[in-house]
This record gives C-alpha cells, sequence and structure tokens, in this order.
C-alpha cells in the first residue's frame, strides 16, 4: 500500500465551496444556518479553536455565534442552556467546546444535546450510528 500525498488546502477549499452551495440553497429557501458555540472559561487553545470555527463558517456563510461562560459556571446553567438551544428553531447546531472544568459532567454536557443538533457527533446516538455506519448528523 503507498501512501498518497494530498493537498490540503486544496481539498478544504473544495469543501468549503460544497458547503457555500448547500448553504446559498438553504438561504434561498428562507432558511439561515446557525451553529451555537458554549465555552466555559478562556483557555488560549479553545479560543483559537472557536475563532477559526467562526471564520470557516462567515466563509461558507454559516452563523456562528460564541456563547462564554465563566470557568466556575455551574452544570445546571450549562445545561439549561443547551435545553434552550435545543427548543430555538433558529438554532441547527450545537457544539461545546472541550474541555470543561471538572465540576462538569462532561457525558451529562454531550447527553444533553440533542442528537439532531450535535455538531461533535459525541451523543451516543450518533456514535452508535456512525459505528454501524448509519447516516449520523
Amino acid at each position: 500500500m503507498c501512501a498518497e500525498v494530498i493537498d490540503g488546502k486544496a481539498l478544504a477549499a473544495e469543501i468549503y465551496t460544497e458547503l457555500a452551495q448547500e448553504v446559498t440553497s438553504l438561504k434561498q429557501a428562507g432558511r439561515q444556518p446557525k451553529l451555537v458555540v458554549l465555552l466555559v472559561g478562556s483557555h488560549e487553545a479553545s479560543l483559537s479553536y472557536v475563532r477559526a470555527k467562526k471564520r470557516i463558517g462567515a466563509t461558507i456563510g454559516i452563523e456562528v455565534l460564541l456563547e462564554q461562560f465563566a470557568e466556575d459556571v455551574t452544570e445546571q446553567v450549562l445545561l439549561t442552556r443547551i435545553k434552550e438551544l435545543n427548543e430555538a428553531q433558529s438554532v441547527d447546531g450545537i457544539l461545546v467546546q472541550l474541555p470543561l472544568p471538572v465540576h462538569i459532567s462532561v457525558n451529562k454536557v454531550i447527553c444533553a444535546i440533542l442528537p439532531t443538533k450535535d455538531v461533535d457527533g459525541f451523543h451516543p446516538l450518533n456514535v452508535g450510528r456512525w459505528m454501524t455506519g448509519q447516516e449520523a448528523f
């Protein structure tokens, strides 16, 4: 088996173009795709990652909103916000930036996100579907 060298930048540009076309179709149908990123704390690596998501979202036409919480936010506050976003018709995807502080259960947070809005694909239903070759969000 031989390794194949790929041009990552060219491949990314191709994917972004395809996604931008899909987003344009959605907008023409009256739907503005929206992703909400929840970030707890202010880890520089996480902030950098979120900035990249916002930049890519802007490139393809997806609205990306960042909601940042203090490091000491309670688990219940975060879970309540996820529930609100799950119920929001205007929100298509939810992403909770990991890692989370130790006082917040990553499992509870992941399981609180509706599988149909789970951008990372970490919800157990999405993981199971992916592992068995089924379509998942």
